[in-house]
């Protein structure tokens, strides 16, 4: 009879441990490897699990690590532990024994209790039900809503640190503002399968105490020097920033003086007031830096796609009279690793004819990939801007899985980044898993009453940021997906498909609109104004030349005017390359 009791003693222990594991979230991240059972039964999925957690080649979990709970137990010197996951359900979280290196169960806590938010159940639980809305971040390696809004996990339908474990990390997406795996991998010159590779290589480092710079704007040293109760604390500086240094003004570089990561003086110069900035507007900072950061980290795979024509980025450039500029144009956007596709629009002064002379040149000719006057049915009194749209849909339509690049025949697409070309720059921008890029107008801009040369960047030193309206949005590149792309319900100023995701970074657009007084006087009051009425009247399109315009307003005061140079892209003028959601 004692016999039996017992039995059902055990028998009662082990349905109760079962079905605390079966209602745990923890569990819901475990994977049986094995067929047989049903995902959907927890209960016997939990039995399973009860009997075979010392075989953890049948359990997967991005959450529970067995044996790193294993490691704390030891430490702890709790021994007797009959099952690990049930006794961190029932036991553990309460001894701030934590599932994985990643999760600190103790610095969870705090943050609660400085809300004053009571924790009544498993750290996990409570996360997924309402911590991240009350933004209590379970790492000290983890800022909860800044990756919540960087990553929109929201609109997924998942909170930001389970979509950090389940996919962000294998995207080495950053957990949090101040690291970035590109740099790591920089800075160590390893390739890291995952930010949780990164962020156990970083720690490491700082075991080990030979530091690793976890970002372009974070300098180790500096910041552990200047702060030495960083080291005292035991913490990582990554740790120690995301949750204390920046609410507290402290900074994360000499910007002003140390100047050993910056490529020229403007770029440090763009930094000397940084400590100046807010706490958000810092965050942006540094997130934005982190993809450009990226694009500068070579990898070597990318410079053979370069040479690739299957794989070159397609410019549909259309044009109309710029007889002056398309030889001086395209060779400049062929310098940048873009194959052409040409759309005359009829034009008068000969453009179509120094067209048909470059495809003479056997070296040209292997970038332009096509040449066509539009419409097929000859010259028309109307700018048809909508049609030559829907061709550069259709055209672009053929070539699933390139970058094109919406482009205009006075214009010049280049990295900001010196030293790598605009197709570099793209297919870097699509390794970190982007496929739509934003674009900045550098409008170029006479300063004297001369007539430019045949160089039409040498010509042109000095450009503005327009105030134009339209320039605001310049979503004009993209990886051509199957089926059509939508530019004509934004009047070219932005392309639409399914799954579009924008790079967080602009790309500089050189614009060469207007080129000399005569040029201007032919282009606005001849060649576009009486063109564009009808589509002006029809379609709201082309109201930049409404106002009033007169000769003076085709030359500029240089001293009014930004001197173009490459590094400028990331010192004077980085703020105007960032992308913000609409």
């Amino acid at each position: 009879m004692k016999y039996l009791s017992s039995k059902i003693d055990l028998l009662l222990r082990s349905e109760e441990c079962a079905q605390l594991i079966a209602s745990s979230k923890i569990f819901s991240t475990f994977v049986y490897t094995k067929d047989g059972i049903d995902a959907g039964d927890r209960l016997t999925l939990a039995k399973k699990y009860l009997k075979t957690e010392s075989k953890p080649s049948l359990w997967k979990s991005h959450l529970f690590d067995l044996e790193f709970y294993k490691s704390n137990l030891k430490r702890k010197k709790i021994r007797g532990v009959g099952n690990y996951l049930y006794h961190y359900l029932k036991f553990g979280w309460k001894m701030n024994l934590s599932p994985n290196k990643l999760i600190h169960i103790d610095f969870y806590k705090k943050q609660a209790s400085i809300k004053h938010i009571n924790i009544d159940c498993e750290i996990f639980e409570h996360y997924e039900t309402s911590g991240y809305i009350n933004n209590l971040s379970p790492s000290m390696f983890f800022d909860n809503d800044w990756y919540r809004k960087v990553n929109k996990t929201d609109k997924q339908n998942i909170t930001p640190f389970a979509h950090f474990l389940l996919s962000g990390s294998n995207l080495k997406l950053s957990p949090t503002f101040c690291f970035s795996v590109s740099h790591i991998e920089s800075e160590t010159g390893t390739s890291l399968p995952t930010t949780i590779d990164a962020l156990q290589l970083y720690i490491d480092a700082h075991i080990k105490s030979s530091p690793i710079n976890p970002h372009i704007l974070f300098d180790e040293f500096f910041y552990r020097t200047v702060y030495p109760d960083v080291t005292q604390s035991k913490m990582t500086s990554v740790e120690h920033f995301t949750h204390y240094g920046i609410w507290e003004g402290r900074r994360t570089n000499n910007f002003s003086s140390n100047k050993a990561d910056l490529t020229s003086k403007a770029d440090s110069e763009f930094f000397v007031n940084i400590d100046k900035t807010s706490r958000f507007e810092l965050k942006d900072l540094f997130f934005y830096y982190n993809h450009l950061d990226g694009i500068r980290n070579f990898r070597s795979d990318l410079s053979v796609r370069d040479h690739n024509s299957r794989h070159r980025p397609l410019a549909i450039i259309t044009t109309f009279n710029d007889a002056d500029c398309i030889r001086s144009i395209l060779l400049a956007n062929i310098r940048e690793g873009l194959s052409v596709w040409l759309i005359d629009n009829w034009s008068t002064d000969g453009t179509w004819e120094i067209i048909q002379s470059l495809l003479q040149d056997s070296h040209l000719s292997t970038y332009i990939e096509g040449t066509e006057r539009y419409p097929t049915t000859g010259a028309s009194q109307h700018y048809d801007w909508s049609g030559m749209l829907g061709r550069k849909e259709k055209i672009a339509e053929n070539f699933v899985g390139r970058w094109i690049l919406h482009q205009d025949s006075d214009e010049i697409t280049v990295s900001p980044v010196a030293n790598i070309t605009c197709a570099e720059c793209l297919f870097r921008i699509e390794d970190r898993g982007f496929n739509t890029v934003n674009m900045r107008m550098f409008d170029f801009r006479p300063v004297d009453s001369g007539e430019p040369g045949d160089d039409i960047e040498v010509s042109f030193p000095y450009f503005e940021f327009s105030k134009n309206v339209s320039y605001g949005l310049q979503i004009k590149a993209w990886i051509q997906p199957t089926g059509q792309v939508d530019l004509k319900s934004h009047g070219g100023h932005r392309v639409e498909f399914k799954d579009s995701n924008v790079f967080p970074l602009r790309l500089p657009r050189k614009h060469y609109s207007i080129r000399s007084v005569a040029h201007g006087r032919r282009k606005v009051f001849a060649e576009r104004k009486p063109r564009f009425e009808r589509e002006r009247l029809e379609k709201g399109w082309h109201t930049h030349y409404d106002q009033e315009i007169s000769d003076k307003d085709f030359i500029k005061d240089k001293s009014t005017l930004y001197n173009y140079s490459i590094s400028g892209h990331t010192a004077n003028w980085f703020d105007m390359l960032l992308h913000k959601d609409d």
